[in-house]
């Protein structure tokens, strides 16, 4: 629709990673933040999820260049980590 509004993110699903396989790659911890850490190797850089998440949920994502024009909602929820039922 015109003038709908777009979101843009710098992320990248990288489903089926955890943070044990980029270790176990030489990725190094960069940095740890409540609830993930920043991993990185020469120019690639990764943001995993420290938390539970159900088998079929993401765990890390690739930071990459923006892209632009993406619908806001699904933007939003691909990038949002999901919390398990109590």
């Amino acid at each position: 629709m015109p003038g709908e509004v777009t979101c843009a993110s710098q992320h990248q699903e990288q489903p089926g990673l955890s943070t044990s396989d980029l270790l176990a790659d030489s990725y190094e911890i960069k940095a740890a933040v409540p609830g993930g850490v920043w991993l990185q190797k020469k120019k690639d850089v990764f943001y995993c999820n420290s938390g539970v998440t159900r088998d079929d949920e993401t765990m890390c994502w690739k930071i990459r260049a923006p892209l632009k024009g993406q619908n806001c909602t699904d933007a939003q929820n691909r990038a949002r980590s999901k919390a398990l039922p109590s």
